[in-house]
């Protein structure tokens, strides 16, 4: 896999573009609605699923989205060190997802987990913020 926004940083990612019909919204909302009319076995069902499937996911999928982009420092600190697997650097930045990570690696379940030293931190942020 290799990052198709930048391909001199080696952060992974992926562009599914149009390569994935389930990118497009139509057919994202058939699966809600589909599976609520196959466990109800009605139309009630299925608008029922397309409600909790679709709008209330996409609802809380963009809340929480600009919920983590408005904590600034985290943000400024995802795109100043991607490769980190922790990325509220400060000491009151809470990082839930740093946390998993921590426990995953405790269990053996995952490894190389890059850490970014106070060093390469001050290094990035310049000699002004001494």
């Amino acid at each position: 896999m290799r990052n198709v926004t930048n391909p001199e940083n080696p952060a992974p990612t992926r562009d599914y573009g149009r390569s994935s019909p389930f990118a497009c919204p139509p057919t994202a909302e058939l699966g809600p609605l589909g599976l609520g009319v196959a466990l109800t076995g009605t139309v009630e069902g299925g608008f029922t699923g397309l409600l909790w499937g679709g709008a209330v996911r996409v609802f809380l999928l963009h809340h929480a989205t600009l919920s983590i982009n408005s904590l600034e420092a985290w943000h400024n600190n995802r795109h100043a060190f991607p490769t980190s697997a922790r990325h509220g650097l400060g000491r009151r930045q809470l990082d839930p997802s740093a946390w998993l990570n921590t426990g995953l690696e405790r269990c053996h379940l995952a490894w190389d987990v890059i850490r970014i030293s106070p060093a390469r931190q001050q290094a990035k942020r310049g000699p002004a913020a001494a």
